[in-house]
């Protein structure tokens, strides 16, 4: 019996369906192949839709059809989200897509072949393996010419004896070489005849000839390669045709047996959004280390014909100190199964079984390591890391060119990742702006987002979170628990970044407020609280440890402070001119510091020395701020600038005179690390071991009249500013370089016994 077409009753559309009824179906499909024929994509969709009608419209207007934001709620009033029609539909659309996708790239095959230049010394030797099907080589070498790397490349084509027009087109692609097998020998030993072609490059790019690439998909695979000399191999992000998850990291269970880590899922979902190392990945698209490939001699033969030979590139690449790495950046598409199909009982797809077992017998050892099939999440096994998951959490994602709390916490991640933990930072809320997230998924961290249910990804770590390190008072809150419930192996810090109530009780005494007073005196049974049901607190100075000892906290209190790199060819004191101020004005403490300098502490300034400019930079800066340009001539109001190095270099005097606040302030010891001397007071100061006159000038009084007499008695003072610069860069280099925080949490790490010793040599 012939099989019914399934038929649904959708609403009746609205005319301004009508009018923008083929922008619905393009926002699903983003396409270039698509977009190339929408009369046939767009006329199915409306048999789908039932409008029949409108065919014809469509087709006299198809030339003129256009991408508008109307599409989502046209999709939505048709077919709502999560409905059966929803589903149905989508379905629909990526079959269209995918079949026209493949009609529109299949036309000319022969026509209009793309020629690519030549380079004496490639950085890349792209190694493509081929039999027959030349218009689907046709297409990827249109792809890569549309998509070229931007360094010197090479392309090495190895035809494996093919029969069709392979032979007769391939050799007439200008910039291409070829290298032709005088009998089918498989894709190994196709690749290995490459490889044994190509130039002196740095890096090996297998690439089969089913892809599809994207902009940027070599340039980010060298880019990572370039960032570490102990990365190996790098792979891509591989999608369906329809646009759909194919890989994201390949994964071994302990049996040998694979998966695609996140097959057939949403490709934007952040679990697959981060650079991290994987067991493999597919040599669908891979960036290898020509010295790898030197010293190996290529593909081991025993996997002759196929399969399981990419798996075992990475794990000798593992033995031999590199590792191996899965780039989400880098996206190619992947038409899988037109090389040897899917069924893995017939041809060369039943290799895949036979060369498990010699795959497991040559890395047993190594394997013992993985998990058993099944035995974990995909989530967890999929993600190589002997050492085990910490959990990080503080209240959003860090941005490091905002706030000192931000870089802090950035190089804490730095430092957890390049220990070889797997590392999940959890932010109480997320930004719409994806930049600062990006950055640390390109960090190899794994991004939660705000709104994940916070028990079911502890339950699903379990036994592998080693260590959670939770920042301020109300993410520490809201985790504790939930850790204690169910992830017994994990020691948990509280970070306090800064003892909060001793801020606001500053802040309270200098704007006389008693509601700031009470917010201060809650946050002290809070802090408190978060102290005694964690395992250790982590705070930034000896000065706050000291005061928690003395509230009687018994548990272990380490200090781990700002993190700072040191500049050393900073610009010497005849090239600056001028005072800096640089602070985040969602923080009381700058604001008022910033409005005390301008209004009153400058005034005496300029009394004596009119030329002196103050330039003003922060993020978030509000009005009454701003306003000081008006006020005074010499003043200058920046705002947030991302990038501080030219200002730092420029300027002869940082100055933060901070009347209140906690903590150990990342704007002194951010300009000091770059030779730029801070004038600031003694809370400003705070928890850094800075000398007076020795490494900084440190005011004791909140006099104006004193700190504008400390500004003016160095101001001029050549020799006694290269000193502060000096000695100031070596008080960071002791205190606050990667270094010396690094042997910080060698010690916390010891003391607290955690299974896997942090090693200083990294």
């Amino acid at each position: 019996m012939a099989e019914q077409p399934l038929t649904i009753d959708f609403p009746a559309p609205t005319s301004e369906d009508l009018s923008s009824l083929e922008e619905a179906h393009f926002k699903a499909a983003e396409s270039k192949a698509y977009q190339e024929s929408t009369y046939w994509a767009y006329s199915e969709v409306l048999d789908i839709l039932g409008l029949y009608q409108e065919r014809y419209q469509i087709y006299t207007r198809s030339r003129e059809l256009r991408v508008g934001k109307r599409a989502v709620n046209i999709i939505n009033r048709i077919a709502p989200e999560r409905s059966l029609r929803k589903r149905i539909l989508d379905y629909s659309l990526r079959k269209m897509v995918a079949a026209n996708r493949r009609k529109i790239q299949l036309r000319d095959e022969t026509t209009n072949l793309p020629s690519f230049p030549a380079f004496d010394h490639p950085r890349v030797s792209i190694v493509i393996p081929v039999f027959n099907k030349w218009h689907i080589t046709a297409q990827c070498l249109r792809s890569l010419h549309e998509h070229m790397p931007s360094m010197p490349f090479e392309i090495v084509v190895v035809d494996d004896a093919s029969t069709d027009r392979t032979r007769e087109y391939l050799p007439q692609i200008e910039g291409v070489r070829v290298v032709r097998n005088d009998r089918n020998q498989g894709y190994l030993l196709s690749v290995n005849a490459g490889l044994k072609a190509i130039k002196d490059s740095t890096y090996v790019l297998l690439l089969n000839n089913d892809t599809i690439l994207s902009p940027g998909w070599c340039d980010t695979l060298v880019r990572t390669a370039d960032s570490d000399p102990a990365i190996g191999i790098v792979g891509s992000k591989l999608l369906s045709e329809d646009g759909i998850l194919q890989e994201a990291g390949g994964a071994l269970w302990s049996d040998g047996t694979g998966f695609s880590y996140g097959r057939c899922d949403d490709p934007k979902n952040r679990m697959y959004n981060f650079l991290r190392d994987a067991h493999y990945c597919s040599a669908a698209c891979l960036l290898v280390r020509k010295s790898i490939f030197d010293t190996l001699g290529g593909f081991d033969t025993q996997y002759v014909p196929a399969y399981y030979e990419d798996s075992d590139l990475a794990f000798a690449a593992r033995k031999l100190g590199f590792r191996v790495l899965y780039q989400p950046d880098s996206v190619v598409t992947h038409i899988e199964g037109v090389s040897h199909g899917t069924d893995i009982t017939k041809g060369i797809k039943k290799y895949q079984e036979i060369n498990r077992h010699k795959f497991v017998k040559k890395w047993r050892t190594e394997l013992e390591s993985h998990h058993a099939p099944g035995s974990q999440s995909p989530r967890v096994a999929s993600w190589p890391a002997p050492k085990g998951h910490i959990l990080v959490a503080d209240h959003c994602i860090p941005t490091p060119d905002q706030d000192s709390g931000s870089v802090r916490m950035t190089e804490i991640l730095k430092l957890f990742v390049k220990q070889g933990f797997r590392v999940t930072f959890a932010p109480g809320i997320q930004y719409h702006d994806n930049e600062y997230e990006h950055a640390l998924q390109q960090m190899g961290v794994h991004v939660l987002p705000a709104s994940q249910d916070r028990e079911r990804f502890l339950k699903e770590l379990g036994e592998e979170l080693v260590l959670a390190f939770l920042s301020r008072p109300n993410p520490a809150a809201g985790y504790i628990d939930f850790i204690r419930r169910h992830c017994p192996n994990a020691k948990i810090l509280y970070d306090t970044v800064d003892l909060h109530h001793i801020r606001l009780k500053r802040q309270a005494t200098v704007e006389e407020d008693e509601a700031v007073h009470r917010e201060a005196r809650h946050m002290f049974f809070v802090e408190l609280a978060c102290s005694n049901k964690t395992d250790a607190t982590v705070v930034v100075s000896e000065e706050e440890r000291t005061v928690l000892t003395s509230y009687g906290i018994d548990k272990p209190i380490f200090v781990i402070p700002n993190i700072h790199n040191v500049d050393h060819h900073s610009p010497g004191f005849a090239d600056r001119e001028g005072l800096l101020f640089v602070g985040n004005y969602n923080h009381p403490p700058n604001v008022d510091a910033a409005l005390w300098l301008t209004n009153e502490i400058m005034p005496r300034v300029w009394k004596h020395n009119p030329k002196v400019t103050l330039t003003l930079v922060g993020s978030n800066c509000p009005s009454k701020v701003r306003q000081l340009a008006d006020q005074y001539p010499q003043v200058n109001v920046l705002g947030w600038i991302q990038d501080l190095h030219e200002l730092h270099s420029t300027h002869r005097f940082s100055v933060a005179p901070l009347r209140f606040g906690a903590g150990v302030k990342g704007k002194i010891g951010d300009s000091i690390s770059r030779g730029l001397p801070a004038i600031t007071t003694q809370y400003g100061a705070e928890g850094m071991k800075l000398i007076d006159g020795y490494d900084a000038v440190i005011v004791d009084s909140l006099s104006p009249d004193e700190f504008a007499a400390r500004i003016l008695g160095v101001y001029d003072d050549a020799k006694a500013w290269s000193e502060l610069s000096a000695n100031g860069i070596q008080k960071i280099q002791d205190e606050f370089s990667p270094e010396a925080v690094s042997s910080k949490f060698q010690t916390m790490f010891s003391e607290l016994r955690l299974s896997h010793p942090w090693e200083p040599s990294i």
